[in-house]
């Protein structure tokens, strides 16, 4: 039976594709290569962070996808909690930036809140005394445990929204027949549709290289790990002054091209190091992250472990922000994403009927249900 859509990839940006599809009263297919998506989507921080983001479109889009995740969690848990976002300044120049965005995101209709040095303390405790000199508050934003919240979402789709959904298939070919495309996996399956959505990286560089090949694509490689419960309790996600430093919202103010790079250590720099920490609701923290970058064609030149030199770092500059009860490191891991230098995001149709859109970069849990909603409101 030929459905209106199938979407290949089961990451975060190919489920609200499909969900937004199945919302517009489409039927959908969505096949996974894994029994259980294992990608970018589940090897992250879970910080739902608009805020990380100028405004303008992906702004818009951010806010659009953090009032889902709250309205999809009053229908099912998906484990989203709107604990906010802080972002905290350590130097002058840090201050200023957050000062001139504070008043940007207020005239984009963003709200948020200038918290001094004293005020920050309050809101958490376990900084050391002389880090915070003031913080840039969201309270709107969330956070998800990524390791439950896309299982939870397509068993919520496919239960109560009719998705047909096929995990453990890996696709090999996918065809434009005069009245349909025509998708196969390796079981042998051979499914129709009036249009397919590839938000499938791998996929996509298998199915049609030749639009891959050319895109520019570069991987990510992040490392992170989690320290075992402590005593402390941290509100909602932790942002400092190197995020203030790396994220695009930021890069955008004025200000930001004042910043002295001789007040942060070049090795964090240089290892693409900026501190964030995000309490597990078990009271775990999730410590990093790092950033390696190398074409995507040559991904494996990133490695398959994990470095301890980039671990040491990031935890001797969290000791060096936070006083923690015990640092007992748990787990340690790495997560790669795709991302464009030259483009927010990879959006190319193959014809009228196959689409490629992958790419997002580490703003996916933030905006992909935004972009997904343009996509399916604009394509169908």
């Amino acid at each position: 039976m030929k459905t209106d859509l199938i979407v290949i990839g089961g990451g975060i940006l190919g489920a609200f594709h499909a969900y937004h599809a199945l919302l517009a009263g489409h039927t959908v297919r969505l096949i996974e290569q894994s029994f259980r998506p294992k990608g970018a989507t589940v090897r992250n921080f879970g910080q739902v962070v608009p805020s990380g983001l100028p405004p303008g479109p992906w702004l818009e889009r951010g806010k659009y996808s953090t009032e889902l995740y709250k309205s999809l969690q009053s229908r099912t848990d998906l484990s989203v909690r709107q604990n906010g976002t802080i972002y905290i300044a350590e130097h002058e120049g840090e201050v200023r930036v957050l000062e001139e965005m504070h008043q940007r995101f207020n005239e984009a209709d963003y709200p948020c809140a200038l918290l001094d040095a004293n005020q920050v303390r309050s809101h958490h405790p376990a900084l050391l005394r002389g880090y915070p000199k003031a913080a840039l508050h969201f309270p709107q934003e969330v956070t998800v445990e990524p390791e439950h919240m896309i299982h939870r979402l397509l068993d919520f789709m496919t239960e109560q929204m009719n998705l047909q959904y096929h995990p453990g298939r890996r696709v090999l070919f996918c065809e434009e027949s005069q009245d349909a495309v025509m998708v196969g996996t390796h079981a042998g399956e051979r499914y129709d549709a009036t249009k397919v959505i590839v938000c499938s990286g791998a996929e996509a560089k298998g199915l049609f290289p030749e639009v891959l090949q050319d895109a520019g694509l570069v991987t990510s490689k992040l490392q992170m790990l989690d320290i075992a419960p402590i005593a402390e309790r941290i509100p909602g996600s932790v942002l400092t002054g190197l995020s203030i430093r790396r994220y695009e919202s930021f890069a955008s103010c004025d200000s930001w091209k004042d910043l002295d790079k001789n007040d942060v250590d070049a090795t964090l720099l240089e290892m693409g190091i900026h501190i964030l920490f995000k309490q597990r609701p078990d009271g775990s923290v999730i410590i990093g992250d790092s950033h390696e970058y190398a074409p995507a064609h040559e991904a494996e030149k990133l490695g398959f472990h994990t470095r301890e030199d980039i671990d040491n770092a990031i935890l001797r500059e969290a000791k060096r922000i936070m006083n923690f009860s015990r640092w007992e490191v748990r787990n340690r891991w790495f997560g790669c994403y795709t991302q464009l230098a030259d483009r927010d995001i990879l959006d190319e149709a193959v014809s009228e009927s196959i689409r490629i859109i992958t790419g997002i970069g580490g703003k996916g849990m933030t905006t992909s249900a935004g972009y997904a909603k343009e996509v399916i409101a604009d394509w169908f």
